[in-house]
């Protein structure tokens, strides 16, 4: 499939409508591979790969940078990371039946950062990163809702930690959209 066949017009990239009616068309395939033991394996397969690719070349923003550059990415997996060690610690705070589906929500938000990271940067692509970025908000605008929930119920430090934390990752993540959306010079939406 190439960006002709979804997009609006068709002398211009994708736009985040054509990103997000692609991946979405996509995600039935992605659960089933997921759901193989050896999922990365398959799909590998199904892209012509034998064997792991070699990375190379820049991972980040700009030339050089890694993904650890990227400000929603670090505090989003330093959010993750609290969650694991409180956990690991038998914390209180994480015998709360809300924890996993927090976890989750975290993870995820980490996942699509770096999934739209995957996507890259070029006009055929920024769309599909935005998506991707957009995507991990709503994960992390869960969390803060399980956040704010668990915080009603309890009056706890660790929670306003995780609380402020996420607030920070947040805040990151809406500047990561609006500063990629700059980059779309076709899409007049995407300005908004």
């Amino acid at each position: 499939m190439n960006s002709r066949e979804h997009s609006s017009e068709a002398n211009h990239p994708w736009t985040e409508a054509d990103w997000e009616r692609f991946i979405r068309e996509q995600e039935p395939a992605a659960s089933r591979r997921a759901a193989e033991s050896d999922g990365d394996t398959a799909a590998a397969r199904e892209l012509g790969f034998s064997t792991p690719p070699k990375v190379g070349g820049s991972l980040g923003d700009e030339p050089g940078a890694g993904i650890r550059s990227i400000a929603a990415f670090r505090l989003a997996s330093e959010l993750v990371h609290s969650l694991t060690r409180l956990r690991e610690a038998g914390r209180p705070v994480s015998l709360d039946e809300r924890w996993e589906e927090l976890t989750t929500a975290a993870h995820r938000t980490v996942e699509q950062i770096a999934s739209g990271h995957g996507i890259g940067y070029e006009d055929d692509h920024i769309c599909g990163n935005i998506v991707q970025c957009r995507r991990g908000l709503r994960h992390l605008e869960q969390g803060l809702r399980i956040l704010q929930r668990m915080r009603a119920s309890r009056n706890d430090l660790e929670l306003d930690q995780l609380y402020g934390s996420a607030v920070f990752a947040r805040a990151a993540l809406q500047e990561r959209i609006t500063a990629l959306r700059t980059r779309v010079w076709w899409d007049d939406r995407a300005a908004s």
